[in-house]
């Protein structure tokens, strides 16, 4: 009796144990698809930004470096030109005969003869008569103007002072601006890029830049000083400009402004490191 009540209880945990091998398992809810499927894109855009290059070969992320090494070997070029001391007549063909990157010279594509010359020929003047235009009197500095995550390009003279900045976006490397001493560029201590001109005797003006939507940099504001040529010429007239915006401001608001913007660099800017040509 003992041995056939011991079979009938054996065959009930054999039947237990089959019923729930053959239990057929969930189905996915809608809910369960979503995510699993979000997960596996997630997975593979990962992997594709890791993977993605440019052209050259170079991460997408990095190529700004490239550009920028290349604009680095073509400033010391830059400085070894007219290393007499002298500035010809015909320093533009003279200049473009350089072999200069490929970066560089799609940057000198996008202007006429006449509009570099124009732009630039007081810079360059006194750029290659300096008396100091060895390449240990300047360097580079990156600093990202934007916070866009790519940083900006200057070229610099020992005392920070900035001799030309460039830029990088879809289209490559831009040229945003060449500085000299009538027309000086700065960084606040707010990291806001801005710049001093000077056409002569009481002819002050401050424009204050920032990035516009192509690439480019724009004057967003500013202020000026101006003899009333109109007037009394011993008289100097103050105005503060935004956009196409231009009042007339007191002397004391002048003063204000030249505080927040002054005519020198900020601790934030020399704080930074110059990276040495040589």
């Amino acid at each position: 009796m003992k041995r056939i009540l011991v079979c009938l209880l054996a065959l009930c945990m054999l039947a237990t144990l089959v019923s729930c091998g053959k239990k057929e398992k969930e189905p996915m809810t809608d809910r369960d698809t979503a995510a699993e499927e979000t997960k596996t894109d997630a997975v593979q855009t990962k992997e594709t930004q890791a993977e993605e290059k440019t052209e050259e070969g170079v991460p997408a992320e990095k190529a700004y470096a490239k550009a920028y090494g290349e604009l680095t070997e073509d400033f010391k070029k830059l400085l070894a030109f007219g290393t007499d001391g002298t500035l010809s007549e015909n320093w533009y063909d003279e200049l473009i005969k350089t072999d200069f990157s490929d970066t560089a010279k799609a940057i000198a594509a996008e202007y006429s003869r006449e509009d570099f010359t124009a732009q630039f020929e007081g810079a360059m003047t006194e750029l290659f008569t300096s008396d100091e235009k060895s390449a240990e009197k300047f360097g580079t500095v990156e600093y990202d103007l934007n916070k866009d995550g790519t940083p900006e390009l200057f070229w610099v003279k020992a005392d920070h002072s900035i001799v030309a900045l460039f830029t990088y976006g879809e289209g490559g490397a831009k040229l945003l601006d060449v500085f000299w001493s009538r027309y000086k560029g700065f960084v606040s201590e707010k990291g806001v890029l801005y710049s001093w001109g000077s056409s002569g005797a009481r002819n002050d003006r401050c424009s204050i830049l920032q990035s516009g939507a192509n690439g480019e940099w724009i004057v967003k504001e500013g202020f000026s000083s101006e003899p009333d040529l109109f007037g009394d010429p011993t008289k100097t007239n103050y105005f503060e400009f935004s956009d196409s915006q231009k009042k007339r401001i007191t002397a004391s608001r002048f003063e204000e402004l030249s505080k927040e913007y002054p005519p020198k660099h900020s601790s934030l800017w020399t704080a930074l490191a110059i990276q040495p040509l040589q």
